[in-house]
């Protein structure tokens, strides 16, 4: 800019010169075209600009490595600056755009899982010239989330030394052994007890008719997430992570194992596809790489994995007596360690094949 302003100036000192030497309107004009042309210039697109209004429109729900449509709606032509934040692995680009008035589209394709913020903090006004600019404040946001792409995981539980107690606490969506709480009616199947027999409906309805008692609800299983390192993890690696983590959560739900899953302090019980959902919207939303509080220490949870860039040798003490287990980026056998840790290594670009069956 200021290279421009030098030219012009020195423009404007020649217009001037042959203005002095030759005083008659041709020379008057170009004296005045170099003199007032950038000024005015710039006070029409400051005008322009001042009231303008920035909207910003994009999917709430964005598929992972496609490219989801969105939209910029000015009520005037400016330039201005677009950035676009994961704010789940604090990757941040910057693109400098020339909105026209109306509507200004554009694609958004990120390989990253995470909710992205769209952010637009100022519109500048600038002449046709390039030689003055005056930033106005405009501050708009948008959020949009970008869900991991899911693969399937079969569970393979392992006994642990760890007995879980029964719950105080009943399920009423699925069937178990608690006398005290009904879960449904059915006929009776040989192998019933008779103890769940309904003799009072037995009799009016004349058929034999057995009570579905109520399951206790145990969270056997901890699911952990770590995802903080220093040096700080990479976005790619970081997705990887989280893809799996999400991924081994939608398998345990899928297998009705109720299970806690805990990342960067938070603990969340899943005991329903709904609440998983909402866990996992609350994860994409979270700076996991920056994120280095200590996670829970015991709980008498039977199973406990942790999904983790590093290696972490403080498990075996925490989780004494848990059936343990590490699963991490990187090459390696891993299988069971000394220390009681079974560890899982996976390759980024092999996870689905490395991780399609999790014995846990």
């Amino acid at each position: 800019m200021w290279k421009r302003r030098i030219i012009w100036l020195a423009l404007l000192l020649g217009a001037l010169i042959f203005y002095l030497f030759e005083n008659n309107g041709r020379t008057l004009a170009a004296l005045l075209l170099c003199g007032l042309a950038p000024p005015v210039s710039f006070l029409y697109a400051y005008f322009r600009c001042r009231n303008a209004s920035i909207q910003i429109t994009a999917p709430e729900r964005i598929s992972c490595g496609t490219a989801a449509d969105c939209m910029i709606r000015s009520s005037a032509e400016g330039n201005t600056t677009l950035c676009i934040e994961n704010l789940h692995n604090g990757e941040e680009e910057h693109y400098p755009l020339t909105l026209k008035k109306g509507d200004n589209s554009f694609k958004l394709y990120t390989d990253c899982c995470g909710a992205v913020e769209f952010r637009i903090q100022g519109m500048e006004a600038r002449d046709l010239f390039g030689l003055f600019s005056h930033k106005i404040s405009r501050e708009t946001r948008q959020q949009g989330i970008v869900i991991p792409n899911l693969f399937p995981v079969e569970i393979l539980m392992t006994e642990s030394a760890h007995a879980m107690p029964d719950s105080d606490r009943y399920s009423s969506v699925k069937p178990g052994y608690d006398p005290s709480e009904t879960f449904g009616m059915r006929e009776y199947v040989p192998g019933d007890s008779i103890k769940a027999i309904h003799w009072k409906l037995s009799q009016k309805t004349g058929k034999t008719i057995v009570r579905e008692m109520g399951l206790p609800i145990v969270s056997q299983v901890l699911l952990r997430y770590q995802a903080w390192k220093d040096p700080r993890p990479e976005p790619k690696e970081i997705h990887s992570m989280t893809t799996v983590f999400v991924s081994v959560a939608a398998a345990l739900q899928r297998s009705n194992i109720d299970f806690c899953m805990e990342w960067a302090g938070q603990q969340r019980e899943i005991l329903s596809e709904e609440e998983l959902v909402a866990a996992i919207e609350e994860l994409m939303g979270c700076p996991v790489w920056k994120q280095r509080e200590d996670l829970s220490r015991g709980g008498g949870y039977s199973h406990v994995v942790t999904v983790s860039p590093d290696d972490d040798p403080t498990l075996a003490d925490r989780f004494n007596g848990s059936r343990i287990t590490l699963i991490t980026p990187g090459e390696g056998a891993g299988g069971s360690q000394p220390d009681g840790i079974w560890r899982i290594n996976f390759r980024t670009d092999a996870m689905e094949e490395q991780l399609a069956v999790l014995e846990i």
